[in-house]
C-alpha cells in the first residue's frame, strides 16, 4: 500500500542485490518486471526490474505480476499500479502527483 514500507523478498537473481531492498537507490526507483521507455527522458527515476516469484511479489506488492511500483528514496511505496506507465509522461505525471501538497497534480503554466 502507497505510505508503507517495500516488502522484502528475497531476488531469484539480480547482480550485486540480494533483496528488493537493495534495488532501492538515492531517487525514486520503478520496480517492473520490464523496465522500458517509462522511465527514461532525464526523470529522476531509476527503472529496476524485479526478478521475483512473481506471485509472491504479486501478494506482496499488491500489484499483478505485470505491474508497477514507484519506491520513494526512503524505501516506502509512493505509488503502485497494474500495468506500468505508458511511457514518461505518464510517468512524470504520478511524479507530479505524488509530490504535490495536496496530492493533485499541480497546475501547468
Amino acid at each position: 500500500m502507497p505510505g508503507g514500507r517495500l516488502p522484502h523478498l528475497r531476488l531469484a537473481e539480480g547482480p550485486g542485490a540480494a533483496s528488493t531492498l537493495d534495488l532501492v537507490g538515492s531517487g525514486f526507483t520503478l520496480l517492473t518486471p520490464a523496465p522500458d521507455a517509462a522511465a527514461a527522458a532525464g526523470l529522476p527515476v531509476i527503472p529496476r526490474p524485479v526478478p521475483v516469484d512473481a506471485p509472491r511479489w504479486a501478494r506482496l506488492s499488491g500489484v499483478p505480476a505485470t505491474g508497477a511500483v514507484l519506491v520513494r528514496p526512503d524505501g516506502h511505496l509512493a505509488w503502485r499500479a497494474p500495468h506500468p506507465p505508458a511511457d514518461a509522461a505518464a510517468l512524470l505525471g504520478v511524479l507530479r502527483r505524488i509530490l504535490s501538497a495536496d496530492g493533485a497534480a499541480p497546475p501547468r503554466r
